[in-house]
């Protein structure tokens, strides 16, 4: 009685195990007969976005404007960076995503003030000093501002409703007129972000 006590739950999981494992079967005999069986398909396609700004990787890059005294005497409105992942101010940007459009936002560490003075100074230089254009078009920038919150808009590529897929430069350069700040190196970060519906 024991012995059929540990054998019978063993047999019932077996045939548990056999039942979800074995494939659909259909057997039939005879002249010029017919089995038929059914295969199920699925397929499992993950929302993706994939945006770009700068150098691939982790890298963040930097874009410098260096006014030279002429620049600052002149009132020089639109001053050439320098570096960047493509030099001269330049940055590559790439987005691509298979939910429909993208809105790319932007917004700064500056606490609504600008870029900040490294020397200990109290001076900022307004983020809307720097402007940004788009070389081919493809991919609008959004503008820059103090406050942040500004955006643009890369509409679906291709014909197709549902994929995004755009690359371009962006080119930053400066704004030096009437540019009344102390001597000193004023910085600040940047972040971009690009999200889908």
């Amino acid at each position: 009685m024991k012995i059929q006590r540990i054998l019978l739950p063993a047999v019932v999981a077996g045939l548990l195990v056999c039942g979800t494992a074995s494939a659909e079967e259909d057997q039939v005999s005879g002249t010029g007969s017919s089995a038929t069986v059914h295969l199920d398909f699925r397929v499992v396609v993950p929302g993706v976005l994939r945006f770009r700004v700068g150098s691939a990787g982790s890298t963040i890059n930097l874009v410098e404007f260096d006014p030279t005294v002429s620049d600052l005497q002149n009132g020089n409105t639109s001053v050439a960076g320098s570096f960047g992942d493509l030099g001269n101010g330049q940055v590559s940007v790439e987005v691509f995503t298979n939910r429909g459009g993208v809105e790319i936002s932007e917004s700064n560490d500056g606490g609504g003030t600008g870029l900040q003075s490294t020397g200990g100074g109290t001076d900022t230089i307004s983020y809307g000093r720097i402007a940004t254009a788009s070389v081919n078009g493809d991919i609008p920038p959004p503008t820059l501002s103090d406050a942040g919150g500004n955006t643009s808009s890369v509409g679906p590529t291709g014909g197709n409703v549902n994929i995004t897929d755009a690359s371009d430069v962006w080119e930053y350069t400066f704004d030096a007129s009437n540019l009344d700040v102390a001597p000193d190196t004023y910085e600040g970060r940047v972040t971009y972000t690009a999200a889908t519906p």
